[in-house]
Order: C-alpha cells, then sequence, then structure tokens
C-alpha cells in the first residue's frame, strides 16, 4: 500500500529571491517549455515552487541538490523543523540546513563521505534514487533498465531506481531510448518529475 503524505505549506521558496506567481502562463520565458506547464502551474499553485522576481521561472536553470530536496521536501511533507544533520559542508546557518536535514531523517538521502554537496547540480542518476526512495520503490530489479541503449553507462548505485522509476513511468527516457542519467536535471524537468512522481504516489498517473 502506497503511504500518504501530509501536505506541507512552507514560506520559503525554491530559492530564497523568488516570489509566487500564479501560473506558468505568466512566465515570460516559458515559451519552449511548454511540456512543463501543467506540473509546474499545480506546484505554482502549491507553493512549492516559484519564479524570480523579474517575472522569469528560468525553466533551463540547473536545480542544486539542495534545491532539489527543498522541492521533494515541500511537495511530500517531509520537512522537519527538528531534524539534525552533520555533513561537513551542511551547517546550521544556511538557509538548507532544515532541508538537507529533513531529507536525510525522512530516509531518502544520505550524502556520500560525510558530505551532501549542496550547490551541486544534481543529476538525473541522483534525482532517480531518491525518488526511488521517496516513492519506497522496489529497486532489486533491473530489468526495464536494460531495454535502455545507454544501460552500460548507468552506476550500479543507481540502476535499480532508474529501471524502478521508468517502469512505473514516473522518469522517461529520451526519443532515441536512452535515460542520459549524467545530465544535470532543470527546473523545469524538475518540476515534472516530482509531479510524475506524486500522481503515482496517490494512483493519478497515466
Amino acid at each position: 500500500m502506497k503511504r500518504k503524505f501530509t501536505k506541507l505549506a512552507l514560506a520559503m521558496g525554491l530559492s530564497l529571491s523568488v516570489v509566487s506567481v500564479a501560473s506558468a502562463a505568466n512566465f515570460k520565458d516559458f515559451d519552449n517549455f511548454y511540456w512543463a506547464k501543467p506540473a509546474v502551474d499545480k506546484l505554482v499553485a502549491e507553493g512549492i515552487v516559484s519564479g524570480y522576481k523579474d517575472g522569469t521561472f528560468r525553466p533551463g536553470k540547473q536545480v542544486s541538490r539542495a534545491e532539489f530536496v527543498t522541492m521533494a521536501n515541500k511537495a511530500f511533507g517531509k520537512f522537519n523543523e527538528n531534524a539534525i544533520v552533520d555533513f561537513s559542508d551542511v551547517h546550521k546557518y544556511q538557509w538548507f540546513y532544515q532541508q538537507v536535514a529533513s531529507a536525510y531523517q525522512a530516509g531518502y538521502v544520505t550524502g556520500y563521505q560525510g558530505k551532501f554537496a549542496p550547490n551541486k547540480p544534481i543529476t538525473r542518476f541522483e534525482a532517480a534514487v531518491m525518488m526511488a526512495r521517496l516513492l519506497e520503490l522496489d529497486v532489486t530489479k533491473v530489468d526495464t533498465a536494460q531495454k535502455l541503449d545507454d544501460f552500460n553507462q548507468i552506476p550500479v548505485w543507481a540502476v535499480g531506481s532508474v529501471s524502478a522509476l521508468v517502469d512505473k513511468k514516473v522518469m522517461k527516457g529520451y526519443t532515441d531510448n536512452t535515460f542520459r542519467g549524467a545530465k544535470y536535471i532543470t527546473r523545469a524537468e524538475a518540476a515534472v518529475l516530482i509531479e510524475q512522481a506524486r500522481a503515482y504516489l496517490y494512483g493519478k498517473l497515466k
């Protein structure tokens, strides 16, 4: 049975310098990202993502690991103001400390070698692993991933997650049947991934 997550309302946006707008249609720079508009509309309406003060959304901008967990925490109700973490590169005076600590306590991030690399852009591989953990998917099977043309380029630590998410249609490969997991995720792509994951969670994924 899929777990039910509580909805979370937070004032802080994906960036400290952003403000909310009503719809993706209001953004000045959304013409080439029509495919992400439905997802962005929903997440903006719920305060999960926001636009910038200049009226842009910057859909093609890369998303940092700290920004991604902030978005995920809001979308899945994982924020915990009492959570703590001891990554050597995440400190209490930084805006993302509580977000990273919440993600760590929720169990969907682990970091590596005692660090989290909060400002590093997040890859499709990394996002897949986090999302598979959030959705509590079975990552022991790799048969779906084996059908991808770049299967041999998927690292061991990500292959089960990629396979599960592609199988459940939460993430998709490209038209050339590759996953391109080392590619950094953009703001538009992150919004679509989050919304697809929520649709799966609530049994509404088409």
